[in-house]
């Protein structure tokens, strides 16, 4: 015979084998395409998750638990769960859809026994899923739910084979930003910390905080999320690049960075979970104290303020109508100059005490250095500040 005549004899066959394949996974009728393999699962409605892996001689599970609206891992250990990989679990259950139903031996797909179950716990009936191998053409995976096994779109294994840390809450800090008394983030820059006192928030070594962008901070370390858990053994990570504190009335949340890893930067955190983290995310920890102090000397709120008292190298009170004035000007605008230590305080030479209702503020201005400065020294809290003397002579005339 021809080669070429084989050639197509055994395309003809192959071709044959094919449609015989194809037969054998042809629809039954009474299993339509395209439905909701758990069509009655109502996301909102689901109490638990019992994710059970199927190896060679043992069973893994991972159980999930909603309290109180709160889900939380049971099972293999207790701690908060990750709101985004439960919600991908339960949606990758209830979107599956019937694909082509298969007929043959379950085991042929994977499915005896099964590679994953899940079980998802409701108010009502639990919803049961098996899941088998994927299968060979196109992104299709064995599933078994009511009807019998067939064939849905995607990989819905992924989510359901993770390593049990990865249902874990991947944030790192899970305070509540009003609770928080303390916040420090200690760098090879230095200690960047701020406190909140009875009299208001200040940052240690330097002034009062900007509560704007304190605020900011506070938020903007709860955007802190690991990508990875690792599974190490650190107590503490030496020459950490940064330690970052955030203390509460129920205790201090702790992180510190460290080596560079081929996944991403190395963090320790919580109950000394270890993970790595998107190294975008640390230039948030890169901040200073001009970033997050307040940039003016007097705590001046024209709306707030209904008196102010000028004492020592001068006597004077200032009252409102508030009318543009060198003296007002020096209260509403003298700048700090930061520097990484606060200047040497040697005493006053003028008081100003700001007055608003029912309360004072005051503030001591020291004399001139060597350099043009003066220190201002608030009396509630903070170090000295460094101001440029020509700021503040018009509260000396």
């Amino acid at each position: 015979m021809d080669p070429r005549q084989l050639r197509a004899f055994g395309l003809l066959a192959g071709a044959l084998l094919a449609l015989g394949g194809f037969l054998a996974l042809a629809p039954k009728a009474d299993v339509e395409e395209g439905t909701a393999v758990h069509a009655g699962l109502d996301l909102a409605d689901a109490r638990s998750i019992l994710i059970e892996r199927h190896r060679e001689d043992r069973a893994e599970r991972v159980r999930l638990e909603k309290r109180d609206g709160v889900w939380w891992v049971a099972e293999p250990f207790e701690a908060a769960a990750d709101a985004d990989v439960v919600f991908g679990v339960l949606d990758a259950v209830q979107s599956a859809r019937r694909g082509v139903p298969v007929a043959g031996d379950p085991a042929d797909f994977g499915l005896a026994p099964p590679e994953v179950t899940v079980d998802v716990g409701t108010s009502g009936e639990p919803v049961h899923l098996e899941v088998g191998v994927t299968a060979p053409i196109g992104l299709q995976t064995y599933v078994a739910g009511p009807g019998g096994p067939v064939v849905v779109q995607g990989h819905p294994a992924d989510l359901f084979t993770k390593r049990a840390q990865e249902y874990r809450d991947h944030k790192v800090f899970t305070y509540r930003p009003g609770d928080v008394t303390r916040v420090s983030v200690e760098s090879a820059l230095g200690r960047l910390e701020a406190t909140k006192s009875a009299q208001g928030w200040y940052l240690t070594g330097f002034s009062r905080a900007d509560l704007n962008a304190l605020d900011d901070w506070i938020v903007d370390l709860l955007r802190l999320r690991v990508d990875l858990f690792l599974d190490l053994d650190h107590t503490t990570i030496e020459d950490a690049r940064f330690t970052v504190e955030v203390e509460t009335p129920a205790g201090t949340q702790r992180m510190q960075v460290g080596r560079d890893t081929p996944y991403g930067p190395l963090v320790l955190f919580g109950d000394g979970l270890d993970g790595v983290i998107e190294p975008g995310l640390l230039a948030m920890l890169e901040r200073g104290p001009t970033d997050v102090g307040e940039t003016t000397a007097f705590p001046w709120d024209p709306d707030a303020v209904v008196r102010v008292r000028i004492s020592g190298a001068r006597e004077a009170v200032l009252e409102p109508p508030w009318s543009p004035s060198p003296a007002i000007t020096a209260l509403s605008s003298a700048q700090l100059v930061y520097r990484r230590e606060p200047p040497v305080w040697t005493g006053p030479e003028l008081t100003v005490v700001l007055e608003t209702a029912g309360a004072e503020h005051p503030m001591e201005v020291g004399p001139v250095d060597a350099e043009g400065f003066r220190a201002v020294r608030d009396v509630l809290g903070g170090e000295p500040m460094r101001v440029p003397a020509e700021e503040l002579e018009p509260l000396f005339r």
